[in-house]
């Protein structure tokens, strides 16, 4: 019974403590403490761009927007030239003269190669967009969770040798500590 109130006296003292430095927080530190990853993803995944707004990364959007016009511009291009050629070819098929057509330079193989390299460049422009748009969703929830971390000169890291007591005696070994100094 005494262990176990010893550990509750523990955990009450520190909830006590994080409950009092919790309140004593301004609302900047509170904002950088408890800025969700969550809500930028989300944000990100119903407008890209929203969770980088979010982040205060605003130089992030043009790039984001950039990237899903040129793949959706190069997706819908090679789906109009797919069509044409894809559209000529089956128009040859069904008994259309080649002389006049709208690509009588081609021949028959010729149009079917190129409806397979139009359709094949538009699913992997479609792949690129889809890649580009979860990048953003992914950035907008890494760089919330990152929000509030300290990146400034001032962070070092030491390893200096420390006098350490040998537990159950009264001699004394050297030990190495590390110390973190913000």
């Amino acid at each position: 019974m005494r262990g176990i109130l010893k550990y509750l006296f523990f955990a009450l003292g520190i909830a006590l403590c994080f409950s009092s430095f919790a309140q004593s927080l301004e609302a900047e530190q509170f904002d950088s403490l408890y800025h969700s990853s969550k809500k930028a993803a989300w944000r990100s995944a119903l407008i890209p761009g929203w969770g980088q707004a979010y982040n205060k990364k605003h130089f992030k959007i043009p790039i984001i927007y950039a990237g899903l016009g040129t793949t959706i511009f190069f997706a819908i291009d090679n789906n109009r030239l797919y069509n044409a050629y894809k559209d000529e070819y089956t128009w040859r098929e069904d008994g259309g003269n080649a002389d006049e057509g709208n690509f009588p330079q081609y021949t028959d193989e010729n149009l079917q190669d190129l409806s397979n390299t139009y359709r094949s460049n538009r699913d992997l422009a479609l792949v690129f967009t889809a890649l580009i748009y979860v990048f953003n969703i992914v950035d907008a929830s890494v760089d919330a969770h990152f929000y509030g971390f300290d990146v400034s000169d001032d962070l070092s890291l030491d390893l200096r040798p420390t006098p350490m007591n040998i537990p159950g005696s009264s001699y004394q070994t050297i030990g190495l500590s590390l110390q973190l100094k913000l």
